[in-house]
């Protein structure tokens, strides 16, 4: 997001460390050098448009997944998921954290298994809860196959790729606004309850969101709605980027 529509959003949800005035300062120079401004979801392109920019300098092209790498387990439909919620990433306040453990732990009474790294909150003491340290890219599918469910009530990103991984690999997800999930419903076609959009601060809709997402997920549309990996693919995201390289080229001509 624009740097100060960041600063904005942390200092709104009340998330340290806040942005250092130098990184400000820093950010802002960069944003009057460029010609160009590629940003990844229409968020982020909105929190540009909102400070005065010209759409013509704002340019959108949404991140991509690998579904070489990425995709449903094969003969695993029916096998009984060892949890219901699963968050990849950093453990922290930035991404929701918080609200997703007492939300899935407390609130719903169901299983999250994170995968990732730890920042600025304390991983949660529950029965219901499982931790794994960071792993390999390759190795996420297999994390992705023992949940029903992706959840990720950022309050702040651009667009998190671990959406479009857990898409890829045949979960449901359940995003805020400032996490990207609409640019990937945008771009893929479908929406709810297979990608569902909330409030990054409502507990209530992130809760009414996943019990849909879980419903879905037990349905028999879990496995004949298919999805075209190819338009979130980064083979689509570069051909994109090659041509406004190239329409870029011919405007400056």
């Amino acid at each position: 997001m624009h740097i100060e529509e960041q600063q904005r959003v942390l200092r709104s949800a009340r998330i340290d460390p806040q942005i250092t005035p130098e990184t400000i300062e820093r950010e802002l120079a960069g944003y009057a050098i460029a010609d160009k401004i590629v940003v990844p979801s229409r968020h982020v392109q909105q929190s540009f448009l909102s400070k005065g920019f010209s759409p013509e300098k704002i340019v959108l092209n949404q991140y991509g997944v690998n579904p070489a790498k990425f995709q449903p387990p094969s003969g695993q439909e029916n096998i009984i998921k060892e949890f219901d919620v699963i968050n990849t990433g950093t453990w922290c306040r930035r991404k929701g954290s918080d609200q997703l453990a007492k939300v899935v732990l407390e609130d719903l009474g169901l299983r999250l298994l994170h995968v990732g790294p730890v920042g600025d909150l304390e991983l949660p003491s529950h029965s219901r809860f499982q931790h794994h340290p960071s792993v390999a890219q390759n190795e996420l599918p297999k994390y992705y196959s023992k949940a029903s469910v992706f959840a990720l009530p950022s309050h702040e990103e651009g667009l998190a790729m671990i959406q479009a991984q857990a898409l890829a690999c045949g979960l449901p997800i359940v995003g805020s606004h400032n996490s990207g999930a609409a640019d990937l419903a945008e771009c893929l076609g479908i929406g709810s309850p297979r990608i569902q959009v909330v409030s990054p601060d409502s507990s209530d809709e992130l809760g009414e969101a996943i019990v849909r997402a879980l419903d879905w997920s037990k349905s028999d549309k879990n496995v004949t709605e298919k999805i075209d990996l190819e338009k979130i693919s980064w083979k689509t995201y570069g051909d994109r980027y090659v041509r406004f390289l190239a329409e870029a080229r011919i405007g400056a001509s």
